[in-house]
């Protein structure tokens, strides 16, 4: 994880920099690199010359293969994004939601939407899932105890629902 987030924060950053910020041996940052790219989570990308001796290559993250979902669940509709980890959006759907519309209903939607997005984005490495979830939040039992905006919105698993489902980390 130390290597992933330096290469994060200072990518495109070489291996030589990185046993700089590390202290890490050389074999113990090409071992790591080599892990990183064999899971597409880095990839090497252009070269930098240092002056003397081999030029050295560049690594950075996947931003094209690393990416989180996210749902945002509104009165009016329930809008689910897939995001790169740079923040860009690479996919959103919106669904409307009836004004009267069941928790047993939201959380459906919210499935299904998942399910949809984890079907078109199979080939990417989703990290997670993130929820904006309508209720007043108990953090020690991940529930959304009531909401002001959906009158049977009580005692609802959110968390557990979605990631029994997508088998992904679920921050609510």
């Amino acid at each position: 994880y130390l290597i992933l987030n330096l290469i994060y924060r200072f990518g495109p950053i070489s291996r030589t920099r990185l046993m700089e910020l590390t202290d890490y041996i050389p074999a113990t940052v090409s071992n790591i690199v080599k892990e990183l790219l064999e899971e597409q989570l880095i990839v090497e990308q252009g070269f930098a010359y240092a002056g003397q001796g081999r030029r050295r290559t560049l690594l950075e993250i996947n931003n094209n293969y690393i990416c989180a979902f996210g749902v945002s669940i509104s009165q009016a509709s329930i809008l689910a994004i897939v995001s790169t980890i740079q923040g860009d959006i690479l996919k959103r759907i919106e669904h409307p939601l009836e004004k009267e519309a069941s928790s047993g209903a939201i959380v459906d939607i919210v499935l299904s939407l998942l399910s949809q997005l984890s079907e078109e984005f199979s080939d990417r490495k989703v990290l997670g899932i993130g929820i904006c979830d309508p209720g007043i939040i108990d953090p020690i039992n991940n529930q959304s105890i009531s909401s002001v905006r959906f009158s049977d919105w009580q005692n609802i698993h959110l968390k557990a629902a979605v990631e029994e489902r997508t088998h992904l980390p679920v921050r609510i």
